[in-house]
Order: C-alpha cells, then sequence, then structure tokens
C-alpha cells in the first residue's frame, strides 16, 4: 500500500469527530465584500485516465460560483492585476484500494490576501474558508466525486450568501 493509501485508511478510521471535517455551523468571516475569485485545480493525475480532467472541474466550480454576484477570474485577470490572488482552489486526492474501489478525498479552499492584526502592513495569502469530504467509490465511477465537489461549492455558496446579505 502506497504512503498516500495508508494516510487515507487512516483518516478514514478516525472517529468522526477527530477527522477533519467541514463543522455544521456556516464559517462566513472573510467573505465580506468578496467579489472575484479565480478557480484553481490541482493536477488531476491519479483519475484523467478515468475521465475527470482539471478543466471540466475548473468549469463545473466557475458554473456554480457564477450563480452570485461573485466576478470569475482568468488567468488574463490574475496577470494584470498583481493584487487579485483571490483563488478558490480545488485538490482532489485519491488512492486505488483494489481493483475496483478507491479511496478519495476532495478539499475545496478560498485563499486571498491577509494582513496580520499585529502588524497591518505585512500581508500574504492564506486560506480563510476550507471544506472536505471523502469516500469510497467504483474505481471507474466518478459520480461521487462530481457530487462532492458540488457539495463542497453549495457549501461556500451559502458561507456566501450568509456573509453577503442582498
Amino acid at each position: 500500500m502506497t504512503g498516500r493509501a495508508i494516510a487515507l485508511v487512516c483518516l478514514l478510521a478516525l472517529p468522526s469527530g477527530l477527522a477533519a471535517q467541514p463543522s455544521e455551523e456556516p464559517r462566513p468571516a472573510g467573505l465580506e465584500g468578496l467579489s472575484a475569485v479565480y478557480v484553481m485545480v490541482d493536477p488531476l493525475d491519479d483519475v484523467r485516465e478515468d475521465g475527470l480532467a482539471e478543466a471540466s472541474v475548473r468549469k463545473m466550480v466557475e458554473d456554480l460560483l457564477a450563480a452570485t454576484e461573485l466576478r470569475i477570474l482568468t488567468q488574463e485577470d490574475l496577470l494584470e492585476n498583481a493584487g487579485a490572488e483571490t483563488s478558490m482552489h480545488v485538490s482532489i486526492k485519491t488512492s486505488v484500494t483494489s481493483d475496483v474501489n478507491r479511496l478519495y478525498m476532495v478539499e475545496l479552499g478560498l485563499r486571498q490576501p491577509v494582513s496580520l492584526a499585529r502588524s497591518p502592513g505585512t500581508t500574504f495569502v492564506a486560506t480563510t474558508w476550507q471544506a472536505s469530504d471523502f469516500g469510497i467509490t467504483p474505481r471507474a465511477d466518478l459520480i461521487a466525486l462530481n457530487s462532492d465537489i458540488r457539495d463542497l461549492a453549495s457549501r461556500f455558496l451559502a458561507d456566501f450568501r450568509m456573509a453577503n446579505p442582498k
């Protein structure tokens, strides 16, 4: 078993209170006034051969985020605006456990410029919102992965709307 597979198995074996899971409470802090976001997807080497590609995941998340007043930034927008480092980061990690099954973990995280309260002139990019999910699915069935990506994006949208009521 590879190191990643062992880590995923250990994570799945933890009692639910210890595993890194999103809380039931909405976490809208840091989303107030958010106006634009770039969607960045980690390379999907583990699932590309089964039909899941970075471009399709990016489009799915962008389409869901477009349901808000958020402007979806392009790569060109990022190059033109050096201070526009706000991104929705999508990460999918998988490990094949048998000929038919795979473990997976899907994570969405909003990264944006922040500054230290004790030193306001010190700014850096940090994750200010994050949610994840994991499970096991048949190797050739990517529906669970797509469903979890949509669910996590929906959690973000709910928090965003709570932080930015009309």
